[in-house]
């Protein structure tokens, strides 16, 4: 398993066409149907970099070893097709770029249906006044939200050594973005998404 070695330590001089997370993650995205554009390749290969010190720097350096496994490597790399999209959306987001945001978020619930990807697209498309899409991406968060607990669950096997620490590291990415989105954590999200749908009501 040297050559996964390889990649959370950051080999450079390994061709980006040779890397096997962007190799995986490219496979992900045929497989779900989506594409990725410039700036969701840039989030990917900071992504990367992110893990990698993760894995081997700091607090999390006991962590190295899970990382060798096959199925922690799909755990990953699921992760960062999700995680890089999702980042993508919030950049354009930023940047007042609406349409692209909405596509970048709409993929990455494609990837993983995590209720802040839903709670995101019901924003925006308040924003545009697209009251119809807004409440159902609402209602969806609430669905979703409800069950998030498996939704983690179902993403990392029950094999998989380590898994109550990789699980944190999954459950710490995917929740990485609720600050930016005026949260202070998700417990907070359903009572506020309940008064908006109660507003359409």
């Amino acid at each position: 398993m040297g050559w996964l070695k390889d990649f959370f330590q950051g080999k450079q001089h390994r061709a980006k066409e040779n890397d096997p997370f962007i190799r995986r993650c490219s496979e992900i995205s045929v497989e779900k149907e989506v594409t990725f554009d410039d700036l969701v390749l840039k989030r990917l290969e900071r992504f990367k970099e992110v893990m990698a010190l993760s894995a081997f720097g700091g607090e999390n350096e006991s962590l190295e070893t899970i990382y060798i496994e096959p199925n922690v490597f799909e755990v990953i790399c699921n992760l960062g097709v999700y995680d890089s999209f999702f980042s993508a959306g919030h950049v354009y987001l930023e940047e007042g770029r609406l349409e692209n945001a909405l596509r970048s978020f709409e993929k990455a619930g494609k990837i993983i249906p995590w209720p802040l990807v839903f709670y995101a697209l019901g924003d925006i498309n308040m924003d545009l006044q697209n009251n119809g899409k807004a409440q159902s991406y609402f209602q969806k968060f609430l669905n979703q939200f409800k069950i998030r607990d498996s939704i983690l669950e179902s993403l990392i096997p029950q094999s998989t050594p380590s898994r109550e620490s990789l699980k944190a590291i999954v459950l710490g990415k995917l929740n990485s973005i609720i600050p930016f989105l005026g949260f202070a954590d998700i417990e907070q999200m359903p009572k506020v998404v309940k008064a908006i749908l109660d507003q359409y009501s």
